[in-house]
């Protein structure tokens, strides 16, 4: 498959800004750059908070997966509102596959968070490169590898 990184294609549509969070400045744009992606036979994807109306606004542009923004479930692990944070990238990742929307999930994501998270049934993929490189630091390349691994093995 091919892959492009939005902001290759618009500066304005960069990472955690969360590019359709404004309906009304940037839906009209992301619809247009999907709708080229899907021209030139490449995915798109959108990275957003686990919120029912980003997913239902992501499914009417077209996007084929949406990535849930994983920061506030890393800060929440083993605090009081943890589970409502979970339960909120559940029944998101949950609306999204009912609209036939693939879900991603990333941000904070690490050897402590990560199995709970890929409970989520039909995760497609997780983001860990920033945990892996530095628990990599402390335990090896090799070792954090596998134990990624096994941990994510569902996926």
């Amino acid at each position: 498959f091919k892959q492009k990184t939005a902001y290759e294609i618009m500066p304005s549509l960069v990472g955690s800004e969360m590019c359709i969070r404004d309906r009304n400045k940037n839906q009209e744009k992301v619809y247009k750059v999907v709708r080229e992606l899907r021209a030139h036979g490449v995915r798109s994807s959108l990275f957003l908070d686990p919120d029912l109306a980003q997913i239902r606004l992501a499914s009417e542009i077209g996007v084929d997966r949406v990535e849930l923004y994983t920061g506030p479930y890393a800060e929440s692990w083993g605090k009081k509102q943890f589970n409502k944070i979970f339960d909120a990238h559940k029944n998101s990742a949950s609306l999204a596959q009912s609209l036939n929307v693939g879900v991603n999930a990333g941000h904070d994501l690490n050897l402590t968070n990560i199995k709970k998270y890929v409970s989520i049934p039909n995760i497609l993929e997780v983001s860990i490169g920033h945990a892996l490189t530095v628990e990599s630091l402390y335990k090896g390349l090799d070792n954090t590898i596998r134990k990624y691994k096994s941990l994510i093995s569902p996926l």
